[in-house]
């Protein structure tokens, strides 16, 4: 179990990589503040993309081999549950190109209304 707090990288119109678990799923609940939390389908190195608004104290799993990442506003903060050591190296990370971000970036801001 882990906080993660608001952070530039994680700034929700500056999402630029999507991570998977190879052996996990990872669940997330938010606390306090904004947070969407993204989802996404590889096929042939695209991503179809999934946002979803978290509300607080709810529960929201991703599954083992998902691509995910997690937006958030300033002041947010988020409790993380994951297999013991999954961040010592079960993962795996992919950069978005600039045509993901924008797709991204207009996704979470819809998802935001």
């Amino acid at each position: 179990m882990a906080q993660l707090n608001y952070m530039p990288e994680q700034d929700l119109l500056n999402i630029a990589k999507m991570d998977r678990h190879l052996l996990t799923d990872e669940v997330f609940v938010l606390l306090k503040g904004t947070a969407i939390l993204i989802a996404a389908t590889e096929n042939n190195n695209e991503f179809k993309f999934e946002c979803v608004k978290m509300k607080a104290g709810i529960t929201y799993n991703i599954p083992v081999r998902l691509w995910h990442n997690i937006a958030m506003d300033k002041g947010s903060e988020v409790i993380i549950f994951e297999k013991d050591k999954t961040h010592l190296g079960d993962f795996e990370y992919q950069q978005l190109s600039n045509a993901q971000k924008l797709e991204l970036k207009n996704l979470i801001i819809e998802s935001n209304k």
